[in-house]
């Protein structure tokens, strides 16, 4: 790494812990926003105690006379910020630091993965772009777990780029596993990279690529498949010692199926407005708490009612605009149009990408897991971005990068010719 990347990171740095620390204790309930109190009440137990305890009583809970341990969401979050904790003493201000540091890695990580794809420039143009995009720009400034969640997904993207090694599908493995332990909808990468290996031995010819046998994918994905279960086993562990479950991804999933998939939700996507959708999702949010009955509830809709729920929720995954009416008039231009250029880029990455089938095809294995999770379950467009927009900013950074280096060739080409 050479002095000047160092000193950029640092400064970036310094401008997320700034931006971080201030938000953190001035604007708590915005830097909390996303679940971040339950997070933070992970990091104040294990600062104290070292355990994961999940604090008080929380709406959508059974009540409780006692603290209980965290069933509700994977630790991973809790452990790494309680690690700094630990050293500062100070919850918000670890959450703050800690939210920096996996801003600052993610512009880093991106940009190596966008230098591998596009040279130094489409490096450059992504970690930008994921650095100052809003929805991106949002993230950083808040204590929840899409940050790390896409550090770890960037450091599975970055991992594919890399020349056929064992460390490779190493690498690829723990990432994963770690950004299960902080969302568990990354458990569906397991089976979707074995689909992935056994299309490339199958398809090889059409990906123009030099696929591999059936023998080296096979061994390349058991190494994956180590990997991951090895770095995800003490969360099974954890949760088979308090729970009696080796289950990884925490006790949300009943409560988010009947979220995602109730008559209010229906109506909520069939809304002609932000207002209206966010009244009817309120209101299934709402029953959710009272009862859990989603396969009881999903059996009385019909298959008809719920099979248009269904593609309305997969729509609302891919549209590149948030509806009108759920944000301010100038938040939802701002997101509108970031997210039309953004898709755009990206699709004109694909085109230019078109001899790369393989890395596209794999790019498209990342969309398809949330795609599907969120479709099935519940959806916000928060969960979308990962695995949508994360692609989307290296498609689109080689998308621009590209036009900057034409441009750039044209202006000197005169000068040169004169000489």
């Amino acid at each position: 790494m050479s002095l000047r990347t160092v000193v950029c990171l640092l400064l970036l740095l310094l401008a997320h812990l700034a931006a971080d620390w201030f938000i953190a204790e001035r604007h708590p309930d915005f830097f909390l926003h996303d679940d971040g109190n339950e997070y933070l009440a992970g990091v104040r137990s294990f600062m104290e105690n070292g355990t994961f305890m999940a604090g008080e009583e929380r709406y959508y809970e059974a009540p409780r006379t006692r603290d209980i341990p965290e069933a509700f969401r994977p630790p991973l979050l809790a452990f790494l910020t309680g690690l700094l904790a630990k050293i500062l003493r100070n919850p918000p201000a670890a959450a703050a630091v800690f939210t920096a540091l996996s801003a600052t890695l993610l512009a880093w990580t991106v940009f190596l993965a966008g230098k591998r794809l596009g040279g130094t420039c489409t490096g450059l143009i992504s970690a930008a772009i994921v650095t100052f995009h809003p929805l991106f720009l949002t993230f950083s400034l808040r204590f929840s777990s899409e940050c790390f969640f896409l550090l770890m997904l960037a450091v599975f993207i970055l991992a594919w780029t890399w020349t056929e090694s064992r460390r490779k599908y190493i690498i690829m493995g723990a990432a994963a596993a770690l950004a299960c332990g902080v969302r568990p909808t990354a458990l569906l990468l397991l089976p979707a990279f074995g689909v992935l290996q056994l299309i490339r031995c199958a398809c090889g010819r059409f990906l123009a690529d030099n696929a591999p046998n059936i023998k080296k994918a096979l061994a390349d994905y058991a190494v994956y498949v180590a990997a991951f279960l090895l770095l995800l086993s003490p969360l099974c562990i954890r949760n088979h010692i308090n729970y009696g479950s080796w289950n990884p991804s925490g006790c949300l999933g009943g409560f988010n199926l009947f979220v995602g998939n109730n008559r209010d939700n229906a109506l909520a996507y069939r809304a002609s407005g932000g207002t209206e959708f966010l009244e009817h999702q309120n209101d299934g949010w709402n029953r959710a708490i009272k009862f859990a009955k989603a396969m009881e509830e999903i059996r009385s809709m019909g298959a008809g009612e719920f099979c248009r729920m269904s593609a309305a929720k997969a729509w609302h995954f891919i549209r590149p605009w948030p509806l009108h009416g759920a944000h301010p008039r100038t938040v939802f231009w701002l997101i509108t149009l970031s997210e039309l250029l953004l898709f755009a880029g990206g699709a004109a990455g694909i085109v230019l990408l078109k001899k790369k089938r393989t890395l596209l095809l794999f790019l498209l294995m990342i969309l398809c897991v949330g795609w599907s999770a969120h479709t099935f379950v519940h959806l916000q467009m928060r969960h979308r971005v990962p695995f949508l927009d994360l692609p989307l900013v290296l498609l689109a950074g080689v998308t621009f990068g590209r036009m900057i280096e034409t441009g750039w060739n044209r202006l000197k080409t005169p000068r040169t010719s004169a000489r």
